[in-house]
């Protein structure tokens, strides 16, 4: 039989009862089947196991705690832990040596419980060697107020950040506090989990299929040159409040749903290193970018009823946001840095009651779209229902026109000249004769 066939089995035993209730049935109902050979990098955990006569690989020797079975563990076993509720586990259980760990319930995660009342339920140190730690189908819970109930905290400084947190099907719970803490990480992913997180100077990580709870991301620490951070990516899933501090990366695709994502403060603003591409669906957006234009704030495709931004970008800067294909229900831009800001919704909506743009703020919505324009000898005045033919925006609503002509045909570019510009338009000056056509490269803006 195959160690997962094998596991399989016992499983559906282990959901009836505990493990030694289950040995019996098999002696009392199949004594003519010869004994299961587990392997030994198989160690067991039971509500009814004992720490005193537990022993590692033996299935008939049960430990009664997680944290003796890690004791007793090499690199490389994996333990199987029973329907129950176990207490704590510490940094202290882990052996030096101990260097790839998988801890698995045996069941539901609602039936395998590891909880503690007076700190963590779950806590591990990796040192500098890396380290691998992986949890699948257990609930991680701490009644302790302002306690995390798992706690995953590498070496600081990104300097040593070589080990790696694994967690499938898991619950994290704590009242009053982050559920999960995973730091200074070389990577830290969750699937399929439920629990609130904070994910702080990690290499990279990924969270797929989320079923709920904040997620924070959050790079405050400097980072080495021989260091690579990459996203914290988002697969699926969803989520309460998307947090992003400092240098941030994070990556969310479509399928992502959350209540609302924050971005930067007027206190302490996105880095100008940091990068959030959210492509899903969030109630509300708030954004917070540094004074450089650096920050790269990507929504393309996204779904957001409300978008606002106040950016610190500082001019001569310019600090876009882009948001091709996406639907916007309204936009609040605002720049007190006093730096342009351009939000880029090409091919995308946004609705005009109660947006608002600021001063130096505009609404890119056709970037980069070409017309054809017929010239005559002088000023050429292009308005709304001339040239353009198609009035982008409301009645009432400014529109500034900004043209890069380039060149028109094979013509040189010294023979044209736009002389003005304004909310109504713009004047381009040709400087030839006989009337000539050719295409004008545009930008629809919005003050």
């Amino acid at each position: 039989m195959s160690n997962r066939l094998m596991s399989l089995f016992l499983a559906a035993q282990l959901a009836q009862g505990g493990l030694r209730t289950f040995l019996e049935q098999v002696a009392r109902d199949m004594p003519s089947l010869s004994p299961i050979a587990f392997p030994s990098t198989l160690t067991w955990v039971a509500t009814d196991g004992s720490d005193a006569t537990g022993q590692r690989g033996n299935i008939g020797a049960p430990f009664a705690t997680v944290g003796a079975a890690l004791l007793a563990s090499q690199s490389g076993d994996s333990i199987m832990i029973a329907p129950g509720t176990y207490p704590a586990v510490l940094a202290t259980d882990f052996p030096a040596g101990l260097l790839d760990v998988t801890l698995i319930g045996v069941g539901s995660r609602d039936t395998c419980v590891i909880r503690s009342t007076t700190g963590p339920a779950f806590r591990v140190t990796p040192a500098t060697d890396p380290e691998r730690i992986t949890v699948r189908n257990l609930s991680f819970i701490t009644t302790n107020v302002g306690s995390s109930a798992f706690l995953a905290v590498g070496p600081g400084a990104g300097i040593n950040n070589n080990s790696s947190v694994r967690a499938e099907g898991c619950l994290f719970s704590a009242p009053l506090a982050v559920s999960l803490v995973a730091n200074n990480l070389l990577d830290f992913t969750a699937e399929n989990c439920a629990g609130s997180m904070q994910i702080i100077n990690c290499n990279g990580g990924t969270v797929e299929d989320q079923e709920g709870g904040d997620a924070e991301v959050n790079v405050t620490d400097p980072v080495p040159a021989h260091v690579t951070r990459s996203a914290v990516r988002f697969r699926g899933g969803r989520l309460g409040i998307l947090t992003l501090v400092g240098q941030a990366f994070a990556d969310a695709d479509a399928a992502v749903s959350a209540f609302a994502i924050t971005a930067g403060t007027n206190f302490t603003p996105l880095g100008d290193t940091a990068s959030l591409q959210f492509h899903g669906e969030a109630s509300t957006v708030s954004l917070v970018p540094s004074g450089t234009g650096n920050t790269l704030l990507n929504f393309d495709g996204a779904r957001v009823p409300v978008l606002q931004c106040s950016s610190q970008v500082t001019a001569p800067n310019t600090q876009r946001i882009r948001a091709k294909n996406a639907t916007i229900g309204r936009g609040i831009m605002q720049s007190p840095g006093g730096g342009d800001l351009i939000l880029d919704t090409e091919g995308g909506t946004l609705g005009p009651t109660d947006t608002v743009f600021g001063a130096n703020c505009f609404w890119d919505r056709d970037g980069g779209g070409a017309a054809t324009i017929n010239l005559v000898n002088g000023p050429n005045v292009l308005t709304f229902g001339s040239s353009f033919n198609d009035p982008p925006y409301p009645p009432g609503v400014s529109v500034a026109f900004s043209v890069a002509s380039g060149t028109l045909g094979t013509l040189a570019t010294d023979q044209l000249a736009i002389t003005a510009a304004s909310n109504a338009g713009c004047t381009i000056n040709s400087g030839f004769v006989a009337p000539i056509t050719g295409r004008v490269v545009w930008n629809r803006q919005w003050q």
